[in-house]
């Protein structure tokens, strides 16, 4: 450790990011730049996508494909053993894993039909659901930020008064 960060304690604090929004928004709240950030968030997105049905040989090749992309494949055991043919397989990875794996599949004709569609079908689904309303020239966007909270105060003392509502 160099002389000038002999005393430094840094604070630490684990983000939980369950969505790109999320993880974009603490980027933006740090200060970093924009372009930056258009780069990072898709590493910073885990995803996880359920094949069901896959020849094993195939289900072998997308972990193969995926482990080297620094992604995995979940199998169950009988993917190894003599007798089985078809396999479910649980792809997971970053956006950007999942976008060379595809680059990949699509390098491949015939391959399998649909599969690098089922794939991509999937990481759709997946991505920012946007709703706006507009109504009385005014727009109400959900699927960015917070947009209603409250407290729910359930304790016996928080209804009325003279007990009416004790048991609720």
């Amino acid at each position: 450790m160099s002389a000038g960060m002999a005393g430094l304690k840094p604070g630490f604090c684990v983000i939980d990011v369950t969505s790109r929004g999320a993880l974009i928004r603490e980027m933006a709240r740090m200060g970093v730049d924009p372009r930056g950030i258009e780069i990072m968030a898709p590493k910073g997105e885990a995803l996880a996508v359920r094949l069901e049905g896959l020849p094993k040989e195939v289900a072998l090749l997308l972990k193969q494909e995926m482990l080297s992309k620094g992604g995995d494949v979940a199998l169950p055991k009988e993917a190894v053993r003599p007798g089985h043919r078809e396999v479910d397989a649980l792809l997971i990875g970053t956006r950007k894993q999942f976008e060379a794996l595809l680059s990949k599949l699509r390098s491949q004709p015939g391959l399998l039909p649909g599969l690098v569609e089922a794939i991509e079908g999937a990481l759709r689904s997946a991505g920012p659901r946007r709703l706006v309303i507009e109504a009385n020239g005014r727009r109400l966007v959900f699927g960015e930020r917070t947009l209603v909270m409250g407290i729910i105060n359930a304790t016996p003392d928080s209804f009325s008064g003279d007990g009416v509502y004790k048991n609720v």
